[in-house]
């Protein structure tokens, strides 16, 4: 039921009725109790209700907040969940909205620690296909000095192939082709892309002399997170050494508007001796990146997971950089 906003319809006096609740009297007290500015939900939010009549038709009831798959549809601003979870992803979330729906639900929940709550929440995330991976940083990025990003050459790689795509022209093209780029092209390759050519690949690279010919394309590949930016290296002269180091394991990160970097450190194969490496020169990256202007404490939070597996919090940061 929406909290607040009971009314006594067909639809509510079709169960209550034959039980002998006065639908009316119920539904002043669900919305009496449901409006109370010390709940756990807003007027609106759909929550449970569980009734309890006694032998002399007497009755009362309790009220849970909503479910937590409704909290976490909210926050990911979802209309419904994956259609095949495990395979498909429908959204991704901060680890900062998902402590925020814990500590809605650990009374619901019956947990008496916020990691136990996490944990619950986390899994229905999964199932749900909302991917949760973080690194949370004490930034206000809503200052642009105080935004992290950069790039980083995981000393392991990512565990896939990753592809690049070079706009240039004349000696540049050549040196881009023995360098082996996936794709190449100049104006040839932006005019397909102004047709509608959609360009399967993880980083795009051009010259400073072409970056300019590229510019009718700059929302297309923007929107995709490819358009060559110098703070990444990918705007640049030496073409073959830029496609040496993105193809080593290059990643690129930034903070989100919550302060979160996502980042991929590597796949289910990798051992754990791997991985370690290439989180300690992620995290790295980022201490080294950290604004002047931030104060106070800088990891505020960083979980490790698979794209459809549990959360884990690493607590002391610190012990590994």
């Amino acid at each position: 039921m929406e909290a607040g906003k009971a009314i006594p319809g067909p639809k509510i006096a079709s169960v209550l009725g034959p039980r002998g609740i006065p639908v009316p009297k119920f539904c002043e007290a669900f919305n009496k109790v449901t409006s109370a500015a010390n709940a756990n939900y807003k007027v609106g939010d759909l929550v449970t209700v569980r009734i309890s009549i006694k032998d002399d038709r007497s009755h009362d009831f309790t009220v849970s907040g909503p479910p937590v798959a409704y909290l976490l549809k909210q926050e990911a601003k979802l209309s419904k969940s994956s259609g095949n979870p495990g395979k498909e992803l429908v959204a991704k979330l901060p680890m900062s909205a998902i402590i925020k729906v814990a500590k809605c639900k650990m009374v619901d929940m019956k947990v008496d620690n916020e990691d136990s709550a996490v944990k619950m929440v986390v899994g229905t995330a999964k199932s749900m296909g909302i991917e949760v991976v973080e690194v949370n940083l004490g930034v206000d990025s809503r200052k642009s000095e105080e935004q992290v990003r950069g790039t980083v050459v995981l000393p392991k790689g990512i565990g896939k192939n990753i592809k690049v795509a070079v706009f240039a022209q004349d000696k540049h093209l050549l040196e881009a082709e023995k360098a082996g780029a996936d794709i190449t092209g100049g104006e040839d390759l932006v005019e397909e892309i102004k047709k509608g050519r959609k360009l399967d690949v993880d980083w795009c690279i051009t010259t400073p002399d072409f970056m300019a010919k590229i510019t009718p394309i700059a929302k297309v590949l923007g929107a995709k997170g490819l358009m060559p930016n110098p703070k990444f290296g990918t705007v640049t002269s030496n073409i073959a050494e830029a496609i040496k180091t993105i193809k080593s394991g290059q990643i690129k990160f930034r903070t989100d508007k919550n302060g979160v970097i996502h980042g991929k450190l590597g796949n289910i194969k990798f051992d754990i001796d791997d991985l370690l490496e290439n989180l300690k020169a992620f995290l790295k990256v980022i201490k080294d990146n950290k604004p002047i202007s931030a104060k106070g404490i800088y990891f505020n939070g960083v979980f490790l997971n698979s794209t459809m597996g549990e959360a884990y919090k690493i607590s002391k940061v610190e012990d590994i950089i």
